[in-house]
């Protein structure tokens, strides 16, 4: 279990690494198959696809190639927990921030043997800071200081949870007055679901905070992890001497030393729980993947029902009652027509653009509401999603355009005495779908034909229009959520089965 305390395990049988071959092409295969998932820029599975891709690449892959690489033992802590001084402590070397090897804890930085210092300035992807140190803390481990994580940068953050995926001991430092704080809780529960064991380190504790320490060995049994903590007491230390007494921090030196004498077995043991938590987080990202694949499908077949059905219920009669540019009707424009036929002209551009802008306005709010109505609870109706028209206005305009043109032909053949009156009247009929006494006045028996060919061209260029906006808002979607396909994921972790079989829940 996680929460197991490390170096208590001497006399059970020592959990080797694999080393068949195939293993380090199989759990290759795995990362390949987790960076290709195509989750989205903002699907909740990036971050969880991201991290178990990292540490099948950063940490499964090389300790499976070289099993007896020294164990990597990060200490984390929040502000003021006092990490830098508990490692100056342990290795004689002096980092403390006050220190002269650097001023604050800014980035990782690597405590390594002379003999294995080499390869650690770059660790999980994150440039480090190496320092060579003596001691036997450092014959057979190598320390890594970690920035603090709940500082102002988010970086800082992401360098430490880094670290933390290429662990084979998470050192977890907390303060008397700092164990309580959301923050830590959350890397803390990070640390322990990756599968790695934790080491628990109350610092600083005085007499007056010694209720701290069943405090907080009590959240830890309430979160399920082992409550047995090492407790450090508080110590003031000079400018000068950034190290603690070695009583103080005998019981930390002891679990390590521990660690570093069952070295084998304390990096095969995490090694199998790393590789049994990731394989299980991997299964479920598949399985929730899978989920949202068939929910993606179903959702695309829904959008096409749902726009054909917008489509042939559209209201354009709205469009003509705001559209002043078509005049107060048919009726008004067939009075002009009695007066001076030749003064009714086709639509101008600027007037076909004011048609075009009530087209657009209508569908607009159209698509608003659509989304406000929940139709995809997962899309914000305030976000670009909803701001689709603009996208399409040019492929929008040329539709409506088009057919302006269209019923302009319309009208220069049926009525060819009055084009731009038979035009206009064709435009506002077609819109209100009624074929009214000055339609007939004006075609005749042919009224119902022009009627039908106008509004079928219309309903034709709008199909074309509504698909278009389909394809956009699917492709805002899989943009935004992703379309992941967990086929080759899958496949992948069947492999993983068929080599570690023993560890796969």
């Amino acid at each position: 279990s996680p929460g197991k305390r490390p170096g208590a395990c001497q006399n059970r049988p020592v959990v080797a690494l694999r080393e068949e071959p195939g293993t380090a092409d199989a759990l290759e295969r795995l990362a390949g198959a987790l960076e290709s998932l195509d989750v989205g820029v903002a699907s909740p599975s990036k971050g969880e696809r991201d991290r178990l891709a990292g540490i099948v690449r950063r940490y499964l892959i090389p300790r499976s190639v070289d099993p007896s690489m020294p164990l990597t033992v990060v200490v984390a802590g929040p502000t003021g927990s006092g990490k830098s001084t508990i490692i100056n402590s342990l290795t004689g070397i002096d980092i403390s921030p006050a220190g002269v090897l650097r001023p604050t804890t800014s980035r990782p930085l690597v405590l390594a043997g002379a003999d294995r210092a080499d390869g650690y300035s770059h660790l999980a992807g994150v440039r480090c800071e190496v320092v060579v140190g003596k001691g036997p803390v450092l014959d057979s481990m190598v320390l890594v200081d970690t920035p603090d994580f709940d500082s102002t940068s988010p970086e800082h953050r992401r360098m430490t949870e880094n670290m933390i995926d290429v662990a084979d001991v998470v050192v977890f430092v907390t303060s008397a007055l700092r164990y309580a704080d959301a923050v830590p809780w959350q890397v803390l529960r990070r640390s322990v679901a990756r599968g790695a064991p934790v080491v628990h380190v109350l610092n600083r504790v005085t007499s007056d905070t010694a209720g701290a320490l069943v405090d907080f060995r009590s959240r830890l049994a309430a979160e399920g992890l082992d409550d047995d903590l090492v407790s450090i007491s508080e110590h003031h230390l000079t400018r000068e001497a950034q190290h603690l007494p070695s009583l103080a921090i005998r019981a930390l030196r002891r679990r390590l030393v521990a660690l570093v004498e069952d070295n084998r077995f304390t990096a095969g043991e995490t090694f199998q729980r790393v590789l049994t938590s990731t394989i299980a987080r991997a299964e479920r990202l598949a399985s929730d993947l899978e989920e949202r694949r068939s929910e993606l499908r179903s959702w695309e077949a829904e959008l096409t029902i749902e726009i054909s059905r917008r489509l042939h219920g559209l209201d354009l009669s709205l469009v003509a009652s705001v559209a002043p540019e078509l005049g107060d009707g048919s009726a008004a424009l067939t009075r002009r027509w009695r007066r001076s036929a030749r003064k009714v002209q086709a639509l101008d551009a600027e007037e076909t653009d004011a048609v075009l802008t009530r087209f657009t306005e209508n569908l607009q709010r159209d698509l608003r509401a659509w989304f406000v109505s929940g139709f995809w609870d997962e899309l914000d109706p305030d976000s670009e999603l909803t701001s689709l028209v603009p996208d399409l206005l040019p492929t929008g305009r040329q539709a409506i355009e088009g057919w302006v043109d269209y019923v302009r032909r319309i009208g220069e053949e049926m009525r060819p005495a009055s084009p731009g009156l038979a035009q206009r009247v064709l435009i506002d009929s077609t819109l209100r779908s009624v074929a009214g006494p000055e339609l007939r006045e004006l075609f005749g028996s042919d009224a119902e034909t022009a009627l039908g060919r106008a509004e079928r061209e219309l309903r034709s260029r709008l199909e074309i229009v509504y698909g278009l906006i389909a394809d956009h808002v699917t492709g805002r979607v899989r943009a935004e959520l992703g379309d992941p396909d967990p086929d080759q994921l899958n496949m992948a972790l069947d492999a993983i089965g068929a080599t570690f079989a023993p560890t796969r829940g």
